[in-house]
């Protein structure tokens, strides 16, 4: 049975008034940079920090004040290091490692994979461990870092002029792995294209360009124009050619033991969901345990994979013309969803957005009134976005009533950013009926609670913590004591417990694609001086600057 409380329930007000620090809470750190771009793991924190604003001296002794130049912090030691490289935008952390591309040219015109020329972007490792650099000496286009290995597409022609795939040219793009720490090197011999790969653990799914590949045809339909998807298990070296044809830059998701994606019916040459034409991306999925695919057979817009099985979105023109949600027209996108214990997929029967949340067999996600021509929470219009949760193995779908603009699970918790607007109710208690407002519902029990946290935007969710920015005008609280209740400041939410604990630090929203950086326990975020009472973080004698910040300890 739901149990829905849009009042500011009593546990509410006992568990998050005032966002009071828990005694055990989280070691905030001021690091001091203006920071571009930031990543973390268990035992370090990496991030790029600009040459140029004025004043900066030259951080990697090139003579130039123009780069990036990559910083890391020990997270037990509390020490800072500038590796003195610089570096692209590109970052990567995970464990122990930290994966990054140097450019030859921004860093005084070296060449640091041994080709003659200083045109190249170069594959390097910090090991916080020992506190080391490696150059890895070859010259990348795209990486993907994991705990096990680290995959990436090798430049031939950056790499001077070598033809790793073997088709008698040097202009490809071809797939490698370093395991790791050994850093014995494995070469595929395929040509893939940039971050056109993912990896999970051992496993690699990528596509192969048939034109760079000896223009082979891989697919077995006749021509060499495709992009054709494969999977690798990378300790034994093992490929596997899916001779599945996918749209250029569609993505695929690997999510052990499925690897889901949607077959191009054009470049397959073959109508894969039976509906007259071959103009269709049709889901997949292929089950790694079982070495089988699954034909869903339904042509999908967006889909998402976890380990209990697929949610897809299904456009009704493309699937037939048919009515999927049986609200009189075939302009909807609906919402099915696949479980490995079923033959086929189950129908919603909703219009859904974009916008939804999969882990494990735990569904979230908002449909869509004016697509579904229902009025899904009541109150009385046909313009809302209305949060349901669907369990893949019993099918039980449910109406939470409320309108959102966000959410996030964690499979038995789910966060949901109401919007007072959508809902027509002062949610926050603040007199106002604007503000987007936090609630939590019990997966299990079906209960929902308002937590009456005015959040901003940028909601990220790890283990049972949610991240998010407080709107103190939601809320009219000074929360980061400013003197003004005007700032989106930092919070963390423990889901199992209830805790709240304000960081006291304003967050940056402008930060793409998200303001906090999220891993392992470790939360990074930027605080922009003004927000912050106009306080010169870095001591650089200006009040203009956005300052990374690290929350460390952070329960997970």
């Amino acid at each position: 049975m739901l149990h829905l409380l849009l009042a500011l329930s009593a546990f509410a007000q006992a568990s998050f008034a005032g966002g009071s620090q828990r005694p055990s809470g989280p070691t905030v750190l001021n690091l001091m940079q203006n920071a571009v771009r930031f990543e973390a793991s268990t035992h370090a924190l990496a991030y790029l920090v600009p040459e140029s604003p004025p004043g900066t001296p030259d951080l990697n002794g090139d003579g130039d004040r123009t780069d990036w130049i990559l910083h890391v912090t020990d997270v037990r030691t509390r020490t800072t290091t500038n590796l003195g490289l610089a570096t692209e935008l590109t970052l990567s952390a995970a464990g122990r490692w930290v994966a990054f591309q140097v450019d030859e040219g921004f860093q005084g015109h070296t060449d640091l994979n041994g080709d003659g020329d200083a045109t190249d972007e170069v594959l390097h490792l910090y090991e916080s461990r020992r506190g080391r650099v490696i150059n890895l000496g070859v010259a990348v286009t795209s990486f993907k870092l994991g705990e096990q290995f680290l995959a990436f597409s090798l430049s031939e022609s950056g790499q001077g002029a070598v033809d790793a795939n073997g088709d008698g040219d040097a202009t490809d793009q071809v797939l490698q792995a370093f395991e790791l720490p050994s850093l014995r090197i494995l070469s595929l011999g395929l040509a893939t294209g940039t971050a056109t790969f993912q990896l999970h653990g051992e496993w690699m799914a990528f596509v192969v360009v048939e034109a760079n590949q000896g223009a082979s045809d891989l697919n077995g339909d006749g021509d060499v124009l495709d992009i054709v998807l494969h999977l690798a298990k990378l300790r034994s070296g093992a490929v596997l050619n899916l001779r599945r044809a996918l749209r250029s830059f569609r993505p695929f998701v690997l999510a052990p033991p499925f690897l889901g994606y949607c077959v191009n019916e054009g470049a397959q040459g073959v109508d894969e969901n039976g509906d007259g034409d071959r103009l269709d991306d049709v889901m997949e999925v292929f089950d790694l345990d079982r070495g089988e695919a699954r034909f869903l057979g339904l042509a999908c817009e967006e889909f998402d994979v976890s380990t209990g099985g697929v949610v897809m979105r299904v456009l009704e023109r493309d699937q037939g013309g048919l009515d999927l949600n049986r609200d009189g027209d075939a302009r909807d996108p609906v919402l099915f969803a696949w479980s490995s214990s079923a033959r086929t997929a189950r129908n919603l029967g909703l219009a859904a957005s974009q916008l939804f949340a999969l882990v494990g067999s735990s569904l979230a996600f908002l449909a869509a009134e004016s697509g579904q021509g229902s009025d899904l929470n009541g109150d009385g219009d046909l313009g809302d976005f209305v949060a349901h949760v669907h369990e893949l193995r019993t099918g039980a779908t449910i109406n939470l009533g409320l309108g959102c603009s966000d959410l996030r699970s964690d499979g038995a918790r789910l966060a949901l950013r109401v919007s007072e607007l959508q809902q027509g109710v002062d949610l926050s208690g603040n007199g106002l009926v604007a503000d987007a407002v936090l609630h939590l519902t019990d997966l299990a029990t079906g209960r929902t609670t308002n937590t009456g946290l005015a959040a901003s935007l940028g909601l990220v969710l790890q283990g049972p913590t949610l991240a998010f920015s407080r709107s103190e005008s939601g809320n009219g609280l000074d929360l980061n004591g400013d003197g003004d209740t005007l700032d989106p400041v930092v919070q963390l939410l423990e889901l199992r417990t209830g805790v709240l604990t304000s960081l006291g630090l304003a967050s940056d929203l402008t930060v793409v694609p998200t303001p906090f950086v999220f891993r392992e326990g470790v939360l990074l975020f930027r605080v922009p001086e003004s927000f912050q009472g106009g306080v010169d973080l870095n001591s650089d004698g200006d009040t203009t600057d956005a300052i990374l910040h690290a929350a460390l300890g952070v329960v997970r």
